[in-house]
């Protein structure tokens, strides 16, 4: 995955006009942006008169790569991982199980690590540049956010620890991560920045009473007054 644009065919064909041709940059998520050149042929009445398709048969990598899709949760935007190390799941705090097959899901601007069964539990915001300053541009808008940072420092950890956001064990044999002063989490250095300020808040519990209250957690918009300390 590099990145996701979506071209609605009502507003090609509206951008266009009395052209057949539509050429612009495309913006691109989470960021950057692709020039495009698409040619419109053919109409209703000639699509009769043209020859039956013929149908291929995808091959089995191509058939693996069009199962993969993206579930955009609260800016996350998940998809099934392969993971090739023992790895823990960044919102219940539980092992990740399996062998064969995709066990998990990663976001692909984060990098946070879930279950499949949790990702659509995720009540905090994905921290990529793009989502922090869509949120930053429409905060009147806004209804439900948590922003609570952390007070990570320096730790050297004595026992095998695995990062909270990522999942992956914390190697070496001093100065391995950061360990948050209030709320003890476990992160690598490289994955700080992309940690959710969510300090002491319990993802679990605040998604079980959402869920309780008929809520969605992965569908629930920020809130004008953010939570914080």
């Amino acid at each position: 995955f590099v990145a996701n644009c979506t071209l609605q065919f009502q507003e090609l064909l509206r951008t266009t006009g009395a052209s057949d041709t539509f050429e612009g940059w495309v913006d691109l998520e989470p960021e950057g942006k692709v020039f495009v050149v698409i040619t419109l042929t053919g109409s209703f009445t000639e699509a009769t008169l043209q020859r039956d398709r013929i149908f291929k048969h995808f091959t089995r990598k191509r058939q693996r790569a069009m199962r993969r899709r993206v579930h955009l949760i609260n800016g996350h935007k998940f998809m099934a991982t392969y993971l090739r190390q023992p790895t823990y799941c960044s919102h219940c705090r539980e092992f990740i199980w399996g062998v064969f097959g995709k066990q998990g899901y990663q976001c692909q601007v984060c990098t946070c690590v879930v279950h499949k069964r949790c990702h659509h539990l995720i009540v905090t915001a994905c921290t990529c540049q793009n989502n922090i300053n869509k949120v930053d541009s429409k905060i009147a808008e806004q209804r439900f956010g948590i922003n609570i940072p952390h007070k990570f420092s320096i730790h050297n950890y004595k026992v095998p620890t695995f990062c909270d956001h990522c999942g992956s064990l914390l190697w070496g044999i001093m100065r391995q991560g950061l360990q948050c002063k209030i709320c003890k989490m476990n992160v690598h250095i490289r994955c700080q920045a992309n940690v959710a300020p969510n300090c002491g808040v319990n993802a679990v519990e605040l998604a079980k009473t959402l869920a309780g209250m008929g809520l969605q957690p992965g569908n629930i918009s920020p809130t004008s007054k953010l939570v914080s300390r």
